[in-house]
């Protein structure tokens, strides 16, 4: 087998091709796994970032791919990073291979540890879907590098298996489905209302400013990061929606009445998978559960489609065990090289990592941070005319 470096955009673009004939071959694909994903990140959020994509071939061609980019963190003692592309946007990373060949996993893993151009390899959202992580973490070790694992995120999903009407009633009592009856009953007497879905590139374009807005509401007066409705996010969510629309990817949403939307959800659609990316909803008609029923919506498509998954994606918000027990939990993988640079790097990223997680786990620290610090920022947002 063969691994090949690819260190340059050109030649990422070059390789486009071969990338993707190998992703109708993978064990698992899904929307961050698209060469697209890759090329808009650079050009939004790529300043100082090179590509670092290994590629694996043999006798029967590509057989696999690493897409990673390499940056210096400033954060870290200018340590040399290599990680995934877009990883605070991605809810999944991993690697590209191709059905039975996860030896290629151990030929990326020895590659990487015989290299002496970085100094930390960071990889958040790992998913294990048998592609081979155990062998990446073994032949790392095996190579002399110390390697830290970290639990990250749950990532429930439902496997659809019969009827949407059977999966409704055995999820939701009958209260709970009256409730959500009432609710879309009286919206309806509000006005129109309508499901749309805006899939071609044109649509999404006219679409996409209702959704940034509708997104900032929903997040306003909440202590937390919103790359949706920034603008550097906005420009890079536009760039994004175009691609994957001209590949039949996007699926953008909407629960509209009198044809203002007032929820949203950013998707993605495979054959077989649906991708439950980026929700929202007008807060002005929060007791109406806009959001839910745009989500039951959905749910009921990807039953009638055929679909074998309606994914929820990365985060253990209520809401979603409401749904389902199923889920998937993220792998953390931080490995450093035998720099001494390396080894300090990891020390302090393991540390944040840690920390990190312990907080969000702290109910009384996430309510501060909504109830009490969201707040405030809402106040000081009001005051500067932000809204």
């Amino acid at each position: 087998m063969k691994i090949g470096r690819i260190s340059s955009g050109k030649a990422v673009q070059e390789y486009r091709q071969q990338w993707e004939t190998l992703l109708t071959s993978v064990v698992t694909r899904h929307p961050f796994l698209e060469p697209d994903w890759l090329f808009v990140w650079l050009r939004h959020f790529g300043r100082g970032a090179q590509p670092y994509v290994l590629s694996a071939h043999d006798s029967d061609g590509p057989v696999g791919l690493f897409p990673l980019v390499s940056q210096r963190s400033g954060l870290m003692l200018g340590a040399r990073v290599l990680t995934f592309p877009g990883h605070v946007l991605a809810d999944y990373q991993g690697p590209l291979v191709a059905e039975g060949k996860s030896h290629a996993v151990s030929e990326f893993a020895a590659f990487l540890a015989q290299q002496r151009d970085w100094d930390l390899l960071w990889l958040p959202d790992l998913r294990d879907d048998g592609w081979g992580i155990d062998i990446l973490i073994d032949v790392l070790r095996k190579n002399g590098l110390r390697v830290v694992t970290l639990p990250s995120l749950k990532c429930p999903y439902i496997s659809i298996l019969n009827q949407w009407s059977d999966y409704y009633k055995t999820t939701r009592s009958g209260g709970a489905r009256k409730n959500l009856d009432r609710s879309l009953r009286r919206l309806g007497e509000k006005g129109a209302l309508a499901f749309r879905h805006y899939t071609s590139s044109k649509e999404v374009s006219g679409a996409l400013e209702h959704t940034f807005r509708l997104h900032e509401a929903r997040w306003f007066d909440r202590f937390t990061t919103t790359p949706y409705s920034n603008s550097s996010g906005k420009a890079f969510f536009k760039d994004l929606a175009d691609a994957y629309a001209k590949i039949d990817l996007l699926d953008l949403s909407t629960l509209e009445l009198d044809g203002r939307p007032i929820a949203f959800t950013f998707s993605f659609h495979y054959p077989g998978s649906y991708f439950y990316y980026i929700p929202a909803f007008d807060p002005e008609f929060a007791s109406y559960s806009p959001g839910t029923l745009l989500m039951i919506h959905l749910m009921e498509k990807a039953f009638e489609n055929g679909d074998t998954v309606f994914d929820f994606m990365k985060g253990d918000e209520p809401y979603k065990w409401q749904w389902t027990s199923a889920f998937r939990t993220n792998i953390e993988l931080i490995a450093s090289s035998r720099t001494v640079r390396g080894q300090l790097a990891l020390h302090m990223l393991t540390n944040y990592r840690r920390v990190r997680e312990l907080t969000r786990r702290s109910e009384t620290i996430r309510r501060v941070r909504r109830e009490g610090l969201g707040r405030l920022l809402g106040a000081a947002k009001r005051l500067s005319g932000g809204r």
